[in-house]
């Protein structure tokens, strides 16, 4: 595993500091699992945490961030996610960006989150390469209910280079809100 957040409240925010930070196309942070056969580079469950303004890449088993065990109330604003791969038997079906799963993981809410690519041209003007995420931008599986991703008004959630922008599925999995979405190729 890499970090995992449990108990109540924990804050990583690094728009912190940052001037005039507005999305992810501003992230300064970057965490990169490389090729470790890890399951995922954040695993969080508890109440009240928020993570915010960094890029994550790199080969996970399951997800980059994984809400699962009855976390509630999470905020997850201004991630951006490229080249998540997957790691494991042929077969496996990981690499997601956010993984959002238990019948338990309710309340949470994900947005301004782009996938697939880490925002602006660097300072010589050169756009990086979109680099894509094998699986979903976000999964909510397993019965993960009342969760929100993207909000009205606010930064939007971009899906442009992943195999799937939002999966919902499985049994139970029901009332997740998604809104102010954006798709692009």
């Amino acid at each position: 595993f890499g970090f995992d957040i449990t108990g109540t409240q924990v804050t990583i925010d690094f728009s912190v500091g940052v001037t005039e930070w507005q999305a992810a196309a501003d992230n300064v942070i970057e965490v990169d699992t490389g090729k470790a056969e890890i399951d995922w580079a954040f695993g969080i469950d508890g109440a009240g945490h928020m993570l915010r303004g960094f890029n994550l890449r790199g080969d996970v088993k399951t997800g980059q961030v994984v809400l699962y065990n009855g976390a509630t109330g999470v905020t997850l604003d201004g991630l951006a996610f490229a080249g998540v791969g997957t790691v494991g038997s042929v077969g496996d079906v990981g690499g997601d960006a956010i993984r959002v799963r238990d019948e338990k993981t309710t309340g949470n809410r994900i947005i301004g989150t782009q996938c697939g690519w880490f925002g602006p041209p660097n300072t010589e003007g050169a756009a990086r390469p979109p680099e894509p995420v094998t699986g979903a931008c976000v999964e909510v599986s397993r019965g993960a209910h009342d969760n929100q991703i993207g909000e009205l008004g606010g930064s939007p959630n971009v899906f442009a280079d992943a195999a799937i922008g939002v999966h919902i599925t499985g049994r139970g999995t029901r009332k997740n809100d998604v809104r102010n979405a954006r798709m692009d190729g």
